[in-house]
């Protein structure tokens, strides 16, 4: 069956604002996914989200000053399995957010947390270059981007680390029912079995009782019977 879909997240450290917040996003495929909005700025597992700063009343010349930033999904998005796609993850711009697609876009599989850790790593570096020789503390990094905590994506993690685990307790509860299972199983065959040997004995004890009852009855009438032959004989010896 062949898999057309591909499971990925955002690389918010693609790229980072002077303010050393990640804005890191990736446009969908032009007529990749089939879905359109009024202005087309659409972007893999991210949205804008602008928040207004200043207004001005109506007839004011003055432009609205707002500050435009971007927001994570809260979980990892499909999107079809194209070059375009599978070129993404090739060059980071997005994470394979399981082994199937990571096989799909012929990359290695790496944890969503590490490739976040190594991805705000180079952004830090990257950030420092830039505003080496301006007047900001770039040796300390964007506090933004020191800051950021991964938010969504860090859920999904942690999701995942609590299913991981939570499968690891239900193995090891598992585990430890089949011993006891397995415990019992042994206890009941060996109780069995001796039951069994201590029927066997008794069954043993009694057909030798038997028999030495037999024995000793047919012992009893041969001593009799010799007894009559004897009585007999002396009998007619007196005549």
């Amino acid at each position: 069956m062949l898999i057309t879909k591909l499971k990925v997240w955002p690389n918010p450290f693609l790229q980072i604002d002077h303010e050393g917040r990640p804005n890191g996003v990736l446009p969908y495929e032009p007529e990749g996914d089939g879905v359109r909005t009024f202005d087309s700025r659409r972007f893999v597992g991210a949205h804008l989200k602008a928040v207004i700063l200043e207004e001005f009343p109506k007839g004011d010349p003055r432009q609205t000053v707002q500050d435009t930033t971007f927001e994570y999904e809260e979980v990892a998005v499909e999107v079809k399995n194209t070059p375009y796609y599978r070129n993404a993850l090739k060059d980071g711009s997005l994470f394979a957010a399981d082994e199937k697609t990571a096989r799909l876009a012929g990359i290695k599989f790496v944890d969503p947390d590490k490739a976040l850790t190594n991805a705000k790593t180079a952004a830090l570096e990257v950030w420092s270059k830039t505003y080496k020789h301006e007047e900001t503390d770039y040796e300390n990094g964007p506090q933004n981007l020191i800051d950021f905590s991964f938010g969504p994506m860090q859920e999904f993690i942690d999701r995942k680390k609590h299913a991981e685990q939570e499968a690891k307790k239900a193995e090891a509860k598992k585990a430890e029912e089949d011993k006891k299972a397995a415990d019992e199983k042994k206890r009941q065959e060996e109780e069995a079995k001796k039951e069994a040997d201590l029927a066997a004995k008794k069954a043993e004890a009694a057909a030798k009782e038997a028999e030495a009852k037999i024995k000793a009855e047919q012992d009893a009438d041969a001593k009799k019977a010799l007894e009559n032959q004897n009585v007999g004989k002396r009998g007619k010896a007196g005549e």
